[in-house]
This record gives C-alpha cells, sequence and structure tokens, in this order.
C-alpha cells in the first residue's frame, strides 16, 4: 500500500499544472497582425505579429484568445484583428509576458 500510494504521488507531482491560472496582463507591443486563425472545432483565437516578444519557455509564434474569453469579447477582438489585418494598421497588444497561456501561446489580454 505505501509503495502504490507513493508511486500515485510521484505521478501526480509530475503532472503539468495550468499556467492559465497565473495570467496577467504585464506587457504591450506596438505591432502589424499578420495571420489570424480560427477553427470551426475550437474557440479560441489566434494570431501571429510581425515583431513577437520574448516570452519565456512559450510558444511565440501565435497569440491567443482563450475560450475562457466570453463570446462576446472574443468576438470583438476577433473584429479588431480582422481590421487591423486588413487595414495594415499597427496596433497594441496587451498580453502577459511572463506565463504562458492556453495551448503554450502568448495570452492575449487587449487589443486596440
Amino acid at each position: 500500500m505505501k509503495k502504490s500510494l507513493c508511486g500515485l504521488l510521484m505521478i501526480v507531482s509530475q503532472l503539468p499544472v495550468s499556467a492559465s491560472a497565473q495570467n496577467t496582463y504585464n506587457a504591450n507591443l506596438l505591432t502589424k497582425i499578420t495571420d489570424v486563425v480560427t477553427y470551426t472545432d475550437e474557440l479560441t483565437v489566434l494570431f501571429k505579429v510581425t515583431n513577437p516578444p520574448v516570452v519565456p519557455n512559450c510558444n511565440v509564434s501565435h497569440f491567443v484568445v482563450p475560450a475562457s474569453v466570453p463570446a462576446e469579447n472574443r468576438q470583438l477582438i476577433l473584429s479588431r484583428l480582422l481590421t487591423a489585418r486588413a487595414g495594415g494598421e499597427t496596433i497594441y497588444i496587451g498580453y502577459d509576458g511572463q506565463t504562458c497561456g492556453p495551448l503554450g501561446f502568448v495570452r492575449v489580454y487587449r487589443v486596440g
């Protein structure tokens, strides 16, 4: 019994902990949007920028607006991203510059 409990504790201690619970808005980037990606079976919005930031241990190939953001807010952000992309605008992206968001991408808090 002791061995199995010890083994279970070792396994549980190695499970990845979600970083999204620790995310905070702490950085801004002035950039242009180069690509916007959505999927029919996923509620997240992904996008690329011309000058991605350096965020430790994150995949900076994309920014992510997670499914946890209310649908109306995601739609507003998506509209702003598409408008900026189509018009070639330079816009501010507010993001978490210290902790990875969902899917390991950079978590977005503001687009404008």
